[in-house]
């Protein structure tokens, strides 16, 4: 029996109509597999297996001595939650006499599959892959030809499993370490989750430091059109029409008034501007966190439901392309789809659409409608099934084409210049919705023709010229569709080339992955929702201010993506890439710390004894930040038989002396009255 593993129910199903085709099969469906004559398919739903947890190799206590955590011999157990399904599969995989891996085609679908077939004891047996990105039955019967040996993709294998081993190591021995080091435990590290994190706190630092501020600018009517005073910047040698003084600009007004301008260039230039493609993952979710505030997570739960339900194609994608051979299906699903008004804008023909491009289609192609019309659906699923809809129909319609005017007039030694768009072809724009300007935006001209060639001279009147005094856009707080777009161009702030390429794809996580780094931010109460809004609290600040650089940088996801690209090629050692990591992990150990008496807590108690730590509520003791060796401070919540409450505790570390209190116990078992007050850190009786 040859077995055919998919990533998911729904491909499994595919794959049944293909081998019915090409090896003309015939399938019964059974508990968790489909069973053929010669063939079996099953599916992973996703991950099986996972890396086992610290407590798997004795690391049950938290203990800076332990750190790093580096398992010599790796351990893999099944997921809980998927428990029942890797049986099915195990038991098929110790039946197979061969086993086809048709994971999804990536470096993620190749670690699913390996490690499945690895702890079912599968490793020996003979072992094919089957790689596709394309579910058209032409491309699939193509695939299935041209299937080779497993080993040929033992790099990308390699690749797949160093970088989550890596990130184990990381997040495993970092968060401790951290949690350890300032005695606040649950403390969460993790090569995407900590570089997000520091994109918030760093905006929300932006945005309260942000001081008033405005500009000036000087506008000249010059036949009929606004003209914007500029000067060339003798530093960046760009153009700049924005001033912080407007007395310099009242000096050119002045110059200018009652004086001949010239019009001493015009330039244009016929323009296109496509509609957008279609969607993939992250692109939807910042379209539907726009219009309807969903939160990321909760729109991935959407869409998977409609994909489930084969309403939409696969939603965990990060392409917005479809490949070549998807031209007929696609025109047959926009003759469906499109309502009449909408069929006179197509840009015909329609299979000539830029977004069909096979070699820019990822492990899946773009999200689209499929021809099954949905019914039944919750508010929130139609309205993100109507966004794919109408994004997928928009991605076919006529380009918006307007000429461009570039103008240029002069008038004593200086330079005014204008920018402006006469419409050609509304295209795709005919159907969008007029944005209304906002409280003093300046309304949008629509031009039809400049009445203007280059030599035309006219003279400026004072009235003609204007000086703007405008505010300068403060940042804005993080919004989850503002932040997925963060979190996707965080490669742009890395300065090394080779490793900012590596990033340019994807950036900080995986489509399927930053909607749940938000919710990791959220549940960690690193970040907090205020309304839209995404803003740091003092313990995410905190944990950003005490964490090394790197750890908070999208440049280490940069390194490791450029290293696992080579890896995958064949020209990066594996072995040196996870020596490299442990090697920065045995490094960073001393940091932890060092850091101790950097947390703060606004809300924590000075330390007495000290005068430099934080005062650590702990369930017995409360203790000094520093810990035992830098200050050892240290008192008992319990003291001569009596507990104390959390108020008198807090009045002797500030200080004072409590009031008398009854319940204390000599060491012969006799009860006495006293007052307690702190000396050189430690409790002492208060003689009346």
């Amino acid at each position: 029996m040859k077995l055919l593993l998919a990533e998911k129910p729904s491909v499994a199903m595919t794959y049944a109509k293909l081998l019915e085709k090409v090896e003309s099969e015939r399938f019964t469906k059974r508990d968790g597999y489909l069973e053929g004559k010669n063939y079996t398919i099953s599916w992973c739903v996703g991950h099986l297996i996972g890396l086992a947890m610290p407590a798997a190799y004795g690391w049950k206590a938290w203990k800076l001595e332990d750190l790093p955590l580096i398992p010599e011999n790796w351990k893999y157990e099944v997921l809980p939650n998927t428990a029942k399904q890797y049986k099915i599969v195990s038991q098929l995989i110790k039946q197979a006499d061969e086993i086809i891996n048709g994971m999804d085609a990536g470096r993620e679908g190749e670690l699913i599959y390996r490690l499945v077939v690895h702890k079912a004891g599968g490793n020996k047996k003979p072992q094919k892959r089957l790689w596709l990105n394309s579910f058209v039955m032409s491309d699939m019967e193509k695939a299935w030809k041209k299937m080779v040996v497993a080993k040929q993709y033992h790099n990308l294998a390699a690749a797949a499993l160093c970088r989550v081993k890596s990130d184990w190591m990381l997040g495993m021995s970092l968060s401790r370490g951290y949690s350890i080091g300032t005695n606040v435990r649950g403390l969460s590290i993790g090569r995407v989750q900590t570089p997000t994190l520091a994109l918030v706190v760093q905006r929300d630092y932006e945005v309260e430091n942000w001081v008033q501020k405005f500009y000036y600018q000087l506008i000249a009517k010059f036949g009929g059109i606004d003209f914007t005073y500029y000067e060339i910047d003798d530093f960046t040698k760009k153009s700049v029409n924005k001033f912080d003084e407007e007395d310099y600009l009242k000096k050119i007004k002045a110059k200018c008034a009652d004086k001949v301008g010239t019009l001493t260039s015009k330039q244009s230039k016929i323009r296109k501007e496509f509609p957008p493609k279609p969607f993939d993952l992250v692109n939807l979710q910042k379209s539907a966190n726009r219009r309807y505030g969903y939160k990321a997570a909760d729109i991935l739960k959407y869409a998977q439901n409609l994909y489930e339900k084969k309403y939409i194609t696969y939603p965990r994608t990060d392409s917005e392309y479809l490949p070549t051979t998807m031209k007929k299906e696609a025109a047959a699903l926009l003759n469906q789809h499109s309502t009449p008004q909408e069929q006179k804008l197509w840009n015909l023909p329609v299979e000539k659409a830029f977004f069909f491009n096979s070699k820019k289609v990822t492990d899946h192609y773009a999200i689209i409608p499929t021809k099954i019309i949905p019914s039944g659906l919750s508010t929130p699923e139609q309205n993100i099934y109507e966004l794919i809809r109408d994004r997928f129909v928009t991605a076919f319609l006529k380009p918006y084409i307007y000429e461009e005017v570039v103008m240029q007039m002069e008038c004593e030694d200086c330079k005014f210049r204008a920018i402006v768009r006469i419409e050609k072809d509304k295209g795709f724009k005919e159907l969008w919705k007029v944005k209304t300007p906002k409280k003093g935006e300046k309304k949008e001209e629509i031009i039809t023709k400049i009445d203007m060639e280059k030599g035309y001279t006219a003279k400026i009147t004072p009235d003609s010229l204007t000086i703007i005094k405008r505010e300068a856009s403060p940042p804005k707080y993080y919004t989850e569709a503002t932040l997925l777009t963060a979190m996707g161009t965080a490669g742009r702030k890395v300065e090394d080339d080779a490793l900012r390429e590596a990033m340019k794809e994807r950036g900080l996580g995986t489509p399927a992955t930053k909607s749940s780094i938000i919710e990791i931010l959220k549940k960690r109460e690193y970040v907090r929702m205020e309304r839209k809004n995404i803003i740091s609290s003092e313990k995410g600040r905190q944990l950003i201010a005490i964490v090394d650089a790197k750890v908070k940088s999208p440049e280490m996801t940069g390194e490791w993506e450029y290293k696992l690209r080579q890896m995958e090629k064949g020209g990066y050692n594996a072995r040196q890439f996870l020596a490299e990591i442990q090697q920065y992990l045995h490094d960073l150990t001393p940091h932890y710390k060092e850091k101790t008496m950097e947390w703060i807590d606004k809300d924590a108690l000075r330390c007495p004894k000290c005068n430099r730590g934080q005062v650590r509520k702990l369930d017995k003791y409360w203790v000094c930040s520093r810990g035992k060796e830098a200050c050892g401070f240290i008192i008992s919540k319990t003291f001569c038989g009596k507990k104390l409450s959390e108020k008198q505790l807090e009045k002797l570390v500030n200080g004072d002396k409590t009031s008398k209190l009854k319940g204390f116990k000599s060491k012969s078992g006799n009860k006495f009255d006293a007052t307690l007050k702190l000396f050189e850190g430690k409790m002492v009786f208060v003689k009346e």
